[in-house]
């Protein structure tokens, strides 16, 4: 438990799906990766379904297609790092918020605690994803208050109170059978936090702090990725998914660009901390939903 804490930067449940298949007795490297590869799939399965549920079916598949063949998403679904799995529960808490576009009704307390819990589990896998939950909360805060119960501030406050609520019962959770059982022994430590203090720990590591690109890193970082004429390829249909207002109902395409856009702006805004493409990483599903809006057009 130390160990999965300490030597993966405050990242547990990244160890411990690495470790799995070894827990389950494989003998070769290369199955340690299985579990990531098939995150990997059902990424693109929940992101043509999300796609299919705010646009239409053939945005849904275009989605799904685009993701299936990027080249930073196979390698990240080849690799034991925390982006795949981290954007399948960032997928599943939004689809829990329920953003199909027509759907009567303001979401659910428990829509809203389910959308906070998945985005507090992608933590576990990598703190710097708490940014993330910025989606969530900014497509509450902007949602159309044709409700009564939305027409109050404070109303709004509560629920993204409530949004935010799993991720501190998610952290000190993850702790508490550590504690206990010190507890039960008769003594208990701040050493004994092992996970808040692995946090401690990142926050204060030397290489997590530097120069950071601004906002032409992640546009540079696909261009890389996809080359010339794939970028090429990929910047034309976004425009035509920008274009495309009759394909999207209302709020769809409006949400679709704030998931995109309000990560991107605050890590860029974040100068101190390095350009790590791994921390763009979530993006390339909203990306990959207006690459399906603009191949169904």
């Amino acid at each position: 438990y130390r160990i999965s804490v300490e030597h993966t930067g405050a990242r547990p449940a990244l160890a411990w799906l690495a470790a799995a298949p070894a827990a389950l007795g494989a003998r070769r490297i290369g199955l340690l990766y299985v579990p990531f590869a098939i995150l990997g799939v059902v990424a693109v399965l929940l992101t043509a379904v999300l796609t299919q549920r705010m646009f239409n079916e053939r945005a849904g598949i275009f989605a799904g297609l685009y993701l299936a063949v990027s080249a930073a998403a196979v390698n990240y679904s080849r690799s034991a790092l925390p982006p795949i799995p981290a954007i399948v529960l960032m997928l599943l808490g939004l689809i829990a918020l329920n953003l199909r576009p027509g759907c009567p009704g303001f979401p659910s307390a428990k829509r809203v605690l389910l959308c906070g819990t998945a985005f507090a589990g992608a933590i576990l896998f990598h703190p710097a994803y708490l940014l993330y939950l910025s989606v969530p909360a900014t497509l509450i805060a902007v949602w159309p208050n044709d409700e009564p119960i939305l027409r109050s501030w404070a109303t709004r406050l509560r629920i993204e109170t409530l949004l935010a609520l799993p991720i501190p019962v998610v952290l000190v959770a993850y702790d508490l059978p550590n504690v206990l059982f010190h507890a039960i022994r008769g003594g208990v430590s701040s050493q004994d936090f092992v996970y808040l203090h692995g946090l401690r720990k990142l926050l204060h590591n030397p290489a997590v702090y530097g120069s950071h690109e601004g906002v032409l890193f992640w546009p540079r970082y696909l261009v890389a990725s996809n080359g010339l004429i794939g970028s090429a390829l990929l910047l034309a249909f976004i425009a035509i998914g920008l274009l495309m207002k009759r394909q999207a109902k209302p709020p769809s395409l409006q949400r679709l660009i704030i998931w995109m856009v309000v990560p991107w702006i605050l890590w860029a805004a974040w100068m101190s901390v390095n350009s790590y493409a791994r921390l763009y990483a979530p993006l390339l599903v909203p990306l990959a939903a207006l690459i399906g809006v603009g191949a169904a057009g």
